[in-house]
């Protein structure tokens, strides 16, 4: 019509709005403990890796990526811990490659978590996997409800921000890079990494007598 008469308009479609992301809240002290005591009962790979996430805010991704030779040396250091994004690994941004020490159900993350992250790169979704788990056991959570339910539990504890900036990965961590390829022996014998423990003890202490039981 408009070439037929000539008419001056111009036209633009409506571009349809992109639904917003639903925030995922984070769980509360008494779900956070349920979710604990329910998933070491479980015993199982997705447990570790659910556990593993929600000390330190990890994605399923992070986990797939994981170096699995490091990854058994760094979790039978003292105190135990796992690099995200040594050497060549991709992370989202330089701020994600971090070391995050393990403090609860640890034994349970040493004999299961490789084999979750080996499982997680094989997986077409391994966001789903988690997903699954969290609703078959009543949870109203998904895995990245972990990251958020990881940094309410920072700001409960009042720990030091750039310690925590440095175990989740965030703006302010004071891990470099160069330091994440010190090797396991390095990094466990590192203040950074011991003062990292600290601070991820006392974040979830809270949570100790469930995992303890």
């Amino acid at each position: 019509a408009i070439r037929e008469y000539r008419l001056d308009w111009s036209l633009r479609l409506r571009q349809p709005q992109k639904p917003k992301a639903k925030t995922q809240k984070p769980l509360g002290y008494a779900e956070q403990k349920r979710l604990v005591a329910t998933l070491i009962a479980d015993d199982d790979e997705t447990a570790a890796m659910i556990l593993f996430m929600l000390q330190g805010g990890q994605m399923p991704s992070e986990v797939a990526r994981l170096d699995r030779t490091l990854l058994t040396e760094t979790l039978a250091a003292e105190p135990p811990f796992v690099v995200i994004g040594n050497d060549d690994i991709k992370t989202k941004t330089s701020a994600r490659k971090r070391v995050v020490p393990v403090v609860l159900a640890v034994e349970l993350i040493r004999a299961k978590l490789s084999d979750a992250s080996e499982r997680a790169a094989k997986a077409a979704d391994s966001a789903a996997t988690v997903n699954k788990r969290l609703k078959a056991r009543g949870f109203e959570a998904t895995g990245h409800a972990m990251r958020h339910t990881f940094k309410a539990n920072c700001l409960a504890a009042d720990v030091n921000p750039q310690l925590t900036a440095s175990i989740a990965g965030w703006t302010g961590s004071v891990v470099s890079e160069i330091m994440l390829n010190y090797g396991s022996e390095g990094l466990a014998n590192s203040e950074i990494v011991k003062s990292l423990a600290e601070a991820q003890r006392k974040i979830h202490r809270h949570l100790f007598s469930v995992a303890e039981t």
